[in-house]
């Protein structure tokens, strides 16, 4: 009875790890596009931002 109930567990608590995982990989395959200014409205060329 308690290998069944800890095996149990254990699945359901590789599956939530699992699910968090897939969800935070995915937040990170988002990309930022623009253009990039300085203070006086000219654009800037060869200029890279990390979000």
């Amino acid at each position: 009875m308690f290998n069944k109930q800890n095996q149990f567990r254990k699945s359901v608590l590789f599956f939530a790890l699992f699910a968090t995982g897939l969800s935070y990989a995915q937040a990170q395959q988002d990309q930022v596009k623009g253009a990039t200014q300085d203070e006086n409205g000219k654009f800037l060329s060869g200029v890279s931002v990390k979000a």
